[in-house]
């Protein structure tokens, strides 16, 4: 997926949020490609750190959903409880 892509996905998802009174403080994502091994990216838990660091949250008491079993590793590593939603052939494609 190209940058501009994910940008139009993440814009199309706030506004959908929005329409039931949703904020979101911020989005965030690796732009890393997969066999680069960095740390933000999902299993690792370095994103879900740098956010709570920066927003100040306690991730012992906060959730990770997630539609990939990545997205449920992250937060089990970075020790958020975790939910799984949706099956892959459900997804909304944008």
């Amino acid at each position: 997926m190209t940058k501009s892509t994910l940008h139009a996905v993440h814009d199309h998802m706030l506004r959908e949020l929005a329409v039931f009174g949703a904020h979101v403080d911020d989005v965030a994502y690796c732009p890393h490609k997969p066999h680069e091994g960095c740390l933000c990216r999902k299993p690792q838990p370095k994103m879900l750190f740098d956010l709570a660091k920066k927003h100040h949250i306690d991730l012992a008491s906060s959730y990770m959903v997630g539609d990939r079993e990545q997205d449920v590793e992250a937060g089990r590593m970075a020790g958020t409880k975790t939910v799984l939603v949706g099956k892959r052939e459900d997804r909304l494609t944008c």
